[in-house]
């Protein structure tokens, strides 16, 4: 009896150790796959911002990009290497006709928008007519900053997101994952 008795005691220790190890491994699985799916998210954005912030165009006087926190379409954004830094980044388009950029006319050319707007992250063709989501809603914050030490040709691109952007940051319930990218302007001519 006593043998018996001893052999179940090992037995439920073995298995309360089974147990415990499948409990953190689920979690960590979990927490993977939670972090894998927000990085996916937010490359996605990230190509799409990159791919086409770097084929805008401007010159030095007239800059094909704009950064600020109101998301006014730009007149003129100022011609130097003063940070400007927000959460809407403007970007003047190469023309819609597909007639190449001619540098001494850059006004018919359309301006893109991108914006943090409801935790997702938006893009308007037309400087906010309409806009077209790119994430789901767990963006917890963008920031876009041109200029300063960057230069006026390029953007840096910092994008954080959570899966509850709203809530505090828990490395295992709500872990969040950041990206950032430093974009140049290869339509834009130099001083």
């Amino acid at each position: 009896m006593i043998e018996l008795l001893l052999a179940i005691s090992l037995l439920v220790v073995v298995m309360l150790a089974v147990s415990a190890i499948d409990i953190v491994s689920r979690r960590q699985l979990k927490e993977v796959d939670l972090r894998t799916t927000l990085y996916n998210e937010i490359n996605y954005a990230m190509e799409s911002i990159v791919k086409n912030v770097s084929q805008a165009v401007g010159i030095y006087s007239d800059p094909a990009v704009c950064v600020n926190s109101t998301g006014t379409t730009p007149t003129g954004c100022p011609a130097d290497d003063s940070v400007q830094s927000g959460s809407y980044l403007n970007f003047r388009r190469q023309d819609t006709s597909g007639v190449a950029p001619t540098f001494s006319n850059l006004a018919d050319n359309p301006w893109g928008v991108y914006r943090l707007a409801s935790n997702e992250i938006q893009y308007s063709e037309n400087s906010g007519s309409t806009w077209d989501s790119l994430t789901r809603s767990r963006i917890s914050s963008i920031l876009f900053t041109r200029g300063g030490t960057q230069n006026i040709n390029s953007v840096n691109v910092r994008i954080s997101a959570r899966e509850k952007p709203l809530s505090a940051v828990d490395p295992l319930t709500n872990p969040e994952v950041t990206v950032e990218s430093n974009i140049t302007v290869n339509g834009m001519s130099a001083r």
